[in-house]
C-alpha cells in the first residue's frame, strides 16, 4: 500500500525532474553567448590563451 509520504516524495521528484526538464530545453534568450559554467570555463581558457600568447610576442 501506498502511504502518504511516498506520494508526496514521488510528486515532488516528479515536479523537480520536470522542472530540470524545463530549463534544460527552454529557449536562450541570447543564442550568440554561452551561458552557465561551460561557457565561463571556455572564456577563460580563451582569455589565458590569449595572455600567454601576447607575452611570447606571437
Amino acid at each position: 500500500m501506498m502511504c502518504a509520504k511516498d506520494f508526496v516524495k514521488g510528486i515532488s521528484v516528479g515536479i523537480g525532474v520536470g522542472v530540470a526538464m524545463g530549463m534544460l530545453f527552454s529557449p536562450k534568450k541570447h543564442s550568440g553567448e554561452r551561458n552557465g559554467a561551460a561557457g565561463k570555463a571556455l572564456r577563460a581558457i580563451s582569455d589565458i590563451i590569449e595572455e600567454v600568447s601576447e607575452a611570447l610576442g606571437m
